[in-house]
């Protein structure tokens, strides 16, 4: 009866399908608007007067954050036919599979990586536009005052090379990168103390906020604006800025005690307003307005 089209990596697609579904099938756009700071691609330039045309003929649109719903109505789009559902993991499973964690898997991480102090996690892709060397760059501040934190990066990528470089560069020991961990990559979600994610990305910060860890995000996928309460579980930067990075990674692990209070937070807010069931019913909303249009369509 109706399409949801996934609109942050099918621009070409969405703006072809527009064409052949307008006056036959309804369609949503399930989208996560512009990241904040994001420059506009020349793909995107060229893009974005067909995109408005697509965003404007579809019965709804399903923003992945306040954010993205902001600026869809900053485009002009009519607020009611825009639903917030939130870019979001199965809680329930992850649940289990952090009941399926010992302590001794998590005190062994701990060991290898943190034998005595803070341990400091990145998870995720290691591109020029995921900027972890300005990660980096802030551990290597935090580290002349705070000799006992470790930082541990997991993933691959292209920048892989260079962001080791840049380590190797500032001489700062301390700092781990295991390549990519698919399997059992909760266990380190688990033994971490804080979640850093320095700029692009999302739904990493939702598997940290499960595994009650405060975090740290700049302009991930606009989800951050959501999930983040300053002080209470974690912070927001202005992305870049590698000192404003560095002050807050020293406050968050000031004290264990408040390390421990912030993750706590970040568990609740997920069992508050970003887990699978909200997401559901915030979809059957969503495709129950698009049934309302059509019926009273005729």
């Amino acid at each position: 009866d109706a399409l949801i089209l996934e609109g942050a990596t099918n621009i070409v697609v969405d703006i072809a399908l527009r064409g052949a579904l307008k006056g036959k099938n309804p369609y949503i756009i399930w989208d996560a608007g512009r990241r904040r700071n994001a420059s506009l691609t020349p793909l995107r330039v060229l893009a974005q007067r067909p995109l408005l045309r697509v965003w404007r003929d579809a019965a709804a649109i399903m923003a992945y954050s306040t954010l993205a719903k902001d600026y869809f109505v900053d485009q002009g789009i009519d607020p009611k036919k825009i639903f917030v559902c939130q870019n979001t993991l199965s809680v329930v499973d992850f649940d289990q599979e952090i009941a399926s964690v010992g302590a001794d898997r998590i005190n062994a991480i701990r060991d290898e990586y943190a034998p005595n102090g803070p341990l400091i996690l990145y998870v995720g892709a290691i591109e020029s536009r995921k900027r972890v060397e300005d990660l980096v760059r802030s551990f290597a501040l935090v580290k002349k005052t705070n000799p006992e934190v470790s930082l541990l990066v997991i993933g691959g990528g292209d920048d892989l090379k260079r962001v080791k470089d840049v380590a190797s560069e500032l001489s700062c020991d301390g700092i781990t990168f295991t390549g990519p961990i698919i399997n059992g990559v909760i266990a380190y979600f688990m033994a971490c103390d804080l979640f850093v994610l320095p700029s692009e990305g999302g739904l990493s910060l939702n598997q940290a906020m499960i595994c009650s860890k405060p975090v740290i995000a700049s302009s991930a996928d606009g989800t951050e604006l959501d999930l983040i309460e300053p002080g209470k579980n974690g912070f927001l930067f202005s992305e870049g800025d590698v000192d404003q990075l560095a002050e807050q990674i020293r406050d968050a692990i000031m004290e264990p005690s408040r390390l421990a209070a912030m993750g706590k937070r970040s568990r609740e807010i997920i069992d508050e307003r970003a887990n699978e069931a909200l997401f559901a019913q915030n979809l059957i909303r969503c495709i129950s307005y698009v049934k309302g249009m059509e019926n009273s369509n005729g």
